[in-house]
């Protein structure tokens, strides 16, 4: 079994595959939501993990883009370092870290010693990626051909055609 950096001796966790086809990257005993649908199969959009989703439809936006400024416009979103979504992952790790840390009772029992530590180990990675990668925008922009007459503007909700604007609620308690 192959464990995950960080994770403490005598509880391993599992290395997660990350090029498995999605149908394979359900839990293998998956649960039917509370609304009765199904977790689903092939390429079909797994409707229990909407924020996921959206980001699977923003990769394929920049796979299938011909412009490097349309590329650019989702890296703005993602690289922001005040609103951006590594920024605000950083903070929900930081806010489970603290979560953690109120379950730690210095018994003996280091579980939530070591959750809230690896929370927010991941938090600071998280902002470290965000720090490094920055200026990805405007370079990808950089490599487009000039057009004076369409200056890059960073992404502004609701510009990219085929990207779901708004997220739904995630259901809850079934997330593998």
């Amino acid at each position: 079994m192959t464990t995950v950096p960080g994770a403490r001796r005598g509880s391993p966790r599992r290395a997660p595959h990350l090029h498995l086809p999605r149908s394979e990257t359900t839990s293998p005993t998956p649960q039917t939501p509370p609304d009765n649908s199904s977790p689903a199969t092939g390429d079909e959009p797994d409707s229990r993990f909407p924020y996921g989703n959206l980001l699977f439809a923003l990769t394929a936006h920049v796979s299938t883009s011909t412009d490097e400024r349309e590329v650019a416009a989702p890296l703005h979103q993602v690289l922001d370092g005040n609103d951006g979504l590594l920024t605000r992952l950083a903070e929900l790790f930081d806010a489970a870290a603290e979560k953690a840390r109120a379950h730690d009772r210095n018994d003996g029992d280091d579980d939530a010693f070591y959750l809230a530590k690896d929370l927010a180990d991941a938090a600071t990675r998280l902002r470290g990626l965000g720090e490094d990668l920055h200026v990805v925008p405007e370079r990808m922009v950089a490599l487009a051909s000039p057009s004076p007459s369409q200056p890059w503007r960073p992404f502004q909700p609701g510009v990219m055609a085929g990207v779901p604007g708004g997220l739904p609620a995630p259901t809850p308690g079934h997330a593998p």
